[in-house]
């Protein structure tokens, strides 16, 4: 009579099985998605100066900054597809405002985390809701403190003229998705900070405040077209 195995000889089989199958699906879907950076289609030309310097209640304060040539290169673009700027409320108060279009390109994409994380930064993370092309989209929600007990709310999101998602994850999906329903939609980074003079609300309040005033112009700018007129 044939001798049976040991039951932890059955259960190892199956465990390396399902981790088989596992690894073997991973290694499917990143083919799927290297296809489709190699095949996506070119989105629209953007331009950034577009954007307007007066927003409802925002106005620009000092000249817009261009990001050091080592710093383009980590994040795969050039001086053109990014806008580094500077609003200044009615009130006085200050955001700074990050946009980098990286049309439907999948990788080397700004982290905002790893940004303060690199200067030293504790941050605490969340979400938020904000208005953006005529709906209500969820954003990411960073507040950072340095070790003078100074804290920074910033507020970000990945958007293309139509859509927004909260982290890059999921805006990979339907940038992978746009390749095949709308390839000339390309997709941007959008950060938003404010230093907290008063309180952490006040702060996310100017942050939504600038956010409702740019929402339309920017939805505009990353489809390609020039914003409609708007009053300061």
């Amino acid at each position: 009579m044939a001798k049976r195995r040991p039951r932890w000889v059955v259960v190892l089989f199956w465990i390396l099985c399902v981790f088989g199958s596992i690894a073997a699906t991973w290694a499917i879907l990143l083919g799927i998605v290297s296809v489709l950076a190699a095949g996506a289609g070119e989105p629209v030309n953007v331009d950034m100066a577009l954007l307007p310097t007066s927003l409802p209640g925002w106005t620009r304060t000092g000249g817009d900054r261009i990001p050091s040539g080592e710093t383009l290169e980590g994040w795969g673009v050039t001086s053109d597809a990014c806008l580094d700027r500077t609003y200044m409320s009615s009130e006085g108060n200050e955001i700074q405002l990050l946009l980098i279009y990286k049309g439907n390109e999948l990788d080397k994409w700004h982290s905002p985390e790893g940004c303060f994380e690199g200067y030293g930064y504790h941050i605490r993370r969340g979400s938020v809701k904000i208005p953006y092309a005529g709906h209500q989209v969820t954003a990411t929600k960073l507040t950072a403190q340095d070790a003078d007990g100074n804290k920074i709310v910033s507020v970000f999101m990945f958007t293309s003229a139509k859509e927004a998602e909260a982290t890059l994850f999921r805006a990979q999906v339907r940038m992978a998705k746009s390749r095949f329903r709308s390839p000339d939609l390309g997709w941007a980074m959008v950060r938003v900070n404010a230093s907290v003079t008063t309180t952490e609300a006040n702060a996310e309040r100017d942050i939504r405040s600038f956010l409702k005033a740019v929402s339309k112009p920017l939805s505009a700018v990353l489809g390609g077209k020039a914003p409609a007129a708007s009053k300061p």
